[in-house]
């Protein structure tokens, strides 16, 4: 048995060296730092020569040792050696050694959206917790996806201690499904958890975006009451809204990203054109105030001096103006169509139109006419010669543009888009038609053959990566891909004759008719022309990151197949 034992060993051995090449090939080969700071040291050295004599007892004199002085090689680092491509590539900038010093697991720091950190006292992991377990574990997806499943609200105490696991202790993923697996199970799985690792960049990019245009709700909020308190006594212009607790609880009741864009995009359609002007009391806040500190601090500076200083005193003191900068967007705000109707006066006729967009954005929401339309009493075409300027010259182009600065309103409202995003969403259909080329190429071989020649079919019909399919060969021109641009009403065949009609007065006088026809153009121009076009490119892009995401599933889970098989031991003993 004796015998055996050195082959043992050597095969042991082998073994080992093949299991570190293995290793080496993959993470690559172990790199120091300090290699080149071996030479870090004086540039020049003495070295002692010495003739190698033999000691001679009647030799008077021995020789003396010569002493010479060598140049040594300058110090070289690796950044001096290696281009920065090839640092890059091999992980050796400093961005990387920074990265290695940190404590914090790479992906965490690599996260385009920053993890931060949340106090005990605040309530924020909360209402992270409750948003993403409404978002991604209740909400279902637009098109059809096996892995959707909603979660108990139970789930809601294990999300909040995984938040608390990732922002505040910085834990990763898999070490929360492995050795935290008690504080998160059963209600959450390791896929789980990555999404909720996913939605909370999603929470953090929203609070971050919701908190800046908070910032500016309230600079704007400043500014008009500054010039209101100007000459409180007169009256308001027709062309300046002012910002009421309404806009900011709206602003504080967004849940998503495109609900927040919603509301961005309603200010600036009412208050671009004051930006500057904010921008610049602003200013002068600012300067103000850095004067004002500046005189402050000398004055301590005087009354803590025991002898004073000559010649200076309160009276003399003169402060250097430091000019102040603020990073702002550039906005091009006298642009655009609206902002032409703006100038010219038209605002005072868009709100004699009956309802404001506010009160039929409720209408919308409650489908029926929660506030009545109030009727102007004169004729549209009475009331528009008193518009009249030299930019719009005739009743029809006042007219025309009043209809168009309503429904520029109307398209802006966010509780009106966010009603008709969720119709839109559900009844949405999708045509499709091949091409000339396409009719010759999609044949039963091509992935796309079963929807050739599909026509109003539901999107939420669509399964798994149907989407991405029609898609690519939309790209390569084989066929085109049309969203309904017509959508079912609740009880009529077309959606938009419903909302015409909570936008009516109930009447039948001429005056009453004619408003009523101007009233629906407005309704029909919005829908049309500003409100379907967006939402229709809104869905399409979230059809096709779900039909990503439902691939990307289906590789990890082939991928996991592939790797969860245990390795091969050899049966050497």
């Amino acid at each position: 048995m004796t015998h055996n034992i050195p082959k043992l060993i050597h095969i042991a051995q082998s073994i080992a060296i093949g299991s570190l090449q293995e290793g080496q090939d993959i993470f690559g080969v172990d790199f120091d730092y300090e290699e080149f700071e071996k030479y870090d040291d004086d540039e020049y050295e003495d070295e002692s020569e010495v003739d190698e004599y033999e000691d001679e007892p009647n030799e008077e004199r021995s020789k003396k040792p010569k002493k010479q002085t060598r140049k040594k090689t300058s110090k070289k680092t690796i950044f001096d050696i290696f281009e920065p491509s090839e640092l890059k590539r091999g992980h050796f900038t400093d961005l990387d050694n920074e990265i290695r010093k940190a404590d914090v697991p790479e992906r965490m720091q690599l996260r385009d959206v920053p993890i931060t950190q949340v106090s005990e006292s605040s309530t924020e992991l909360d209402e992270e917790a409750e948003w993403i377990y409404k978002h991604a574990f209740c909400k279902p997806p637009i098109s059809s996806q096996e892995s959707y499943s909603r979660k108990s609200h139970s789930a809601v105490a294990k999300i909040k201690q995984a938040l608390d696991f990732i922002r505040n202790q910085h834990l990763e993923v898999p070490f929360i499904a492995f050795y935290r697996k008690e504080y998160v199970q059963p209600d959450l799985n390791i896929n789980d958890l990555w999404k909720v690792y996913k939605f909370d960049a999603k929470w953090c990019q929203l609070n971050v975006r919701k908190t800046n245009l908070h910032k500016l709700f309230e600079n704007m909020r400043n500014c008009q009451l500054d010039n209101i308190m100007e000459n409180p006594d007169a009256p308001i212009p027709d062309d300046i809204r002012v910002l009421k607790d309404d806009d900011f609880e709206r602003l504080k009741a967004a849940q998503t990203p495109e609900e927040l864009k919603d509301v961005h995009n309603h200010f600036l359609l009412y208050y671009v054109h004051l930006i500057p002007v904010m921008q610049e009391q602003n200013r002068k806040k600012e300067s103000e105030r850095l004067r004002q500190e500046k005189i402050d601090a000398r004055r301590k500076a005087l009354e803590a001096s025991e002898d004073g200083v000559d010649g200076l005193t309160m009276d003399n003191l003169e402060i250097e103006e430091e000019p102040y900068t603020e990073e702002s967007v550039k906005l091009n705000v006298d642009s655009g169509p609206y902002a032409m109707c703006r100038k010219a006066g038209l605002s005072g006729l868009a709100k004699r139109f009956g309802l404001t967009p506010e009160q039929y954005a409720e209408n919308v929401r409650d489908s029926y006419q929660r506030h009545e339309v109030e009727q102007e009493p004169n004729d549209p075409t009475d009331v528009a010669k008193e518009y009249l300027n030299k930019r719009f010259v005739n009743v029809e182009d006042v007219l025309y543009a009043a209809k168009f600065m309503v429904a520029r309103q109307l398209a802006k409202e966010p509780l009106l888009r966010k009603c008709v995003r969720e119709i839109y969403y559900e009844r949405a259909k999708v045509s499709v038609r091949p091409t000339k080329k396409g009719m010759k190429e999609i044949d039963e071989n091509h992935p796309c053959y079963s929807m050739k020649y599909v026509k109003d079919k539901p999107v939420r019909d669509l399964a798994g990566d149907q989407y991405l399919k029609l898609q690519i060969a939309q790209e390569d021109k084989l066929l085109s891909i049309y969203v309904s641009e017509q959508i079912e009403g609740t009880s009529s065949a077309d959606l938009i004759d419903e909302m015409k009609t909570l936008y009516q007065k109930d009447e039948f006088s001429k005056n009453v008719q004619e408003w009523n026809k101007l009233r629906s153009e407005c309704v029909e121009l919005a829908f049309t022309k500003m409100i379907l076009p967006d939402l229709r490119r809104e869905l399409q892009s979230i059809l096709l990151e779900e039909s990503k995401d439902a691939i990307l599933k289906v590789c990890c889970r082939k991928m996991y197949n592939w790797i969860k098989v245990a390795p091969y031991k050899p049966d050497i003993w």
